[in-house]
Parts: structure tokens; sequence; C-alpha cells
């Protein structure tokens, strides 16, 4: 996870990075109960959010990000690793944020 971070200043938000679980673990809960904990360390040390990153096609990724309360708010075509992809940004807000990352209530 990645505080702040130049992609998720504007929304004070904490980034999620290489979500990637080995193939011996994977199916098995282990990327619920990773997911959960970093949601609730956020929620519950006052960060008004989550944002990650995914490529399209990964269903099972998007599945668990979707169940976990994040919203698919872009998609874009991009490299990576020197391969053509389509990114798509999720986000998980808890609560309404202003532009400078502060609960306006």
């Amino acid at each position: 996870m990645t505080p702040g971070g130049p992609e998720n200043r504007e929304m004070n938000a904490v980034g999620i990075h290489r979500g990637y679980m080995p193939g011996a673990i994977r199916g098995q809960g282990a990327e619920r109960r990773l997911l959960d904990a970093a949601v609730d360390f956020c929620r519950g040390n006052g960060y008004p959010g989550i944002r990650l990153r995914t490529f399209a096609g990964l269903h099972a990724a998007r599945h668990l990000y979707e169940q976990a309360g994040f919203a698919r708010v872009e998609e874009r075509r991009g490299a990576q690793w020197g391969t053509e992809v389509t990114e798509q940004r999720f986000e998980l807000a808890f609560g309404p944020i202003s532009p400078d990352g502060r609960d306006p209530s």
C-alpha cells in the first residue's frame, strides 16, 4: 500500500500495488483476507479511500474488488511490460471526500 502517491493525491487515498498471488495459494481466500485487512486498516486509520489498478480480462481480481465495494472509475489502453493492455482503475471511498482529501463535514 502506498499512502498518497502521485495519482492518489487529489483523493488523499492509499494505492494498492501488485496484488498478485502465487498459484499455490490462489483460490484459498488469501486474496480476500489480504484485501479485507487493507480496507480495515485504511478505514480504521482515517484514510478517505483506496485506489488500485488491474487489467481487463483478470475476471477473478475484478470480482474480488467489486465484492469488496470497489467501483471501476477508469478504463484506458496502455502498455505494461511491453504489451498493449486495457488498464482499469478501481476506487473505494469511505465517505464524502473534498478535492484536498479532507472530510468536508
